[in-house]
């Protein structure tokens, strides 16, 4: 991208006003996740599906849920391993 150009010779523009140049998003792989699924963190950590939960339970764990998906927050798994169980 140059000059508000996109790759293929398309000019960036917002959606709301055709004067300004939007910067593109960020490639998906340099995006670091704020979330993952109960299935991503056992894999991350390496822990079970009951220890995981024990430790979501004793709030050690941070997780949100959306619908009724639950959803744990990577900086508690960070803070978990780098603290140590």
């Amino acid at each position: 991208m140059t000059n508000g150009v996109s790759e293929v010779g398309l000019p960036l523009f917002d959606a709301a006003s055709s004067a300004k140049p939007v910067a593109p998003a960020p490639p998906a792989s340099s995006l670091t996740p704020l979330t993952v699924t109960v299935a991503t963190a056992l894999r991350l950590t390496g822990l079970g599906r009951t220890k995981l939960y024990e430790l979501i339970a004793e709030r050690r764990v941070e997780t949100v849920k959306v619908g009724r998906r639950r959803l744990v927050s990577v900086a508690s798994i960070e803070r978990l391993v780098t603290a140590g169980c």
